[in-house]
């Protein structure tokens, strides 16, 4: 399943989100241009080998464009809302804190010299924590059986149990067969984070400039 969009309104711009999806394309760009060495230098490495700032770093990495596509899309339908919900600043330090924890929590479940990249960990967390503010938004989803095209509404927290589950799976099945070289459990580990932080902050509700008609 594809979410195309939600019908949740947003009151603010969500200045952070398009910040970030901008930084990852520039960042993809010049790691293209590089022929990857800003992979070699920024991702993180699961044996902890790796520097602490590259726990940041490593979430602006991308190996592909549909690997990046797919990240920068789930960030726009989803962000923007929970930006909103969260304020700015803060928004911005949770995305960077669940992309954090979801790379150690992927180095704690798999042993490996491998590194990872990307930022599917911290928009898991995104999706965690939206999962909490409007679990009753309606997200129109795309999805393709075999040649056929549906497009439909699912609750979003139909849709997100609906991904939460595949995610599961997927990572068991890695346990045992390696197919591969997705972080399942970095996704897992970031999801956790965004509903923790979600209770904390599901009544919260940033100022907002009053404005006079």
């Amino acid at each position: 399943m594809f979410p195309l969009w939600d019908n949740v309104y947003s009151w603010s711009f969500p200045w952070i989100t398009y910040l970030l999806i901008m930084i990852n394309c520039i960042v993809f760009v010049l790691d293209n241009l590089s022929n990857h060495q800003l992979s070699s230098l920024f991702s993180y490495n699961l044996s902890s080998d790796s520097l602490c700032i590259n726990l940041i770093t490593y979430q602006f990495l991308h190996a592909n464009l549909l690997h990046i596509f797919g990240n920068m899309w789930f960030l726009h339908v989803f962000g923007n809302n929970v930006e909103d919900k969260m304020g700015h600043v803060k928004f911005l330090l949770f995305y960077l804190l669940c992309g954090a924890l979801a790379a150690l929590g992927q180095a704690a479940a798999v042993s490996s010299n491998s590194a990872i990249i990307g930022a599917s960990g911290s928009i898991s967390g995104v999706l965690g924590a939206y999962f909490i503010f409007f679990p009753r938004a309606q997200i129109r989803t795309f999805l393709l059986l075999g040649i056929f095209p549906f497009i439909f509404s699912l609750p979003a927290f139909v849709w997100l149990i609906i991904w939460f589950i595949s995610q599961y799976l997927s990572a068991l099945f890695g346990l045992f067969v390696q197919t591969s070289n997705v972080a399942f459990f970095a996704h897992l580990t970031g999801f956790s984070v965004g509903i923790i932080f979600g209770f904390i902050f599901r009544n919260f509700e940033p100022k907002r400039i009053k404005q006079v008609v």
